[in-house]
């Protein structure tokens, strides 16, 4: 069961990759070629990333803000150190998850990682 996946403009939660009809013939719920499942998985972290560092944006702003008009960066960065030590982090963590995408060369093993993923 995939967690959660954006597709286009919607987001599915607790979805299966597919279902099985009346003739035993899979019908998928998620694209079933590498290349489309990594579209949608690539789509799906940098909306988590997103989703994840607008709550914090402004503090972002409010630096460039101080920057633009000659005031006191490094005491901002200072006060705000958390925040920004937490955008980093995720940003890493989205970096690594999308190589661990772009590295799969089967569809299987890219459906594992789509399964794992934690947005």
């Amino acid at each position: 069961m995939i967690k959660r996946l954006k597709i286009q403009n919607s987001i599915y939660e607790n979805i299966e990759p597919y279902h099985t009809d009346e003739n035993k013939e899979k019908l998928w719920n998620i694209p079933n070629t590498l290349e489309g499942l990594k579209k949608v998985a690539l789509a799906t972290i940098r909306w988590g990333a997103e989703r994840h560092l607008k709550k914090t944006d402004w503090v972002v702003t409010k630096i460039a803000e101080i920057q633009v008009i000659g005031g006191d960066v490094e005491a901002v960065k200072k006060k705000y150190a958390d925040i920004l030590t937490q955008r980093e982090t995720l940003r890493g963590a989205n970096n690594k998850l999308e190589s661990k995408v772009n590295a799969c060369k089967t569809f299987e093993k890219l459906l594992k990682v789509v399964e794992d993923l934690r947005i």
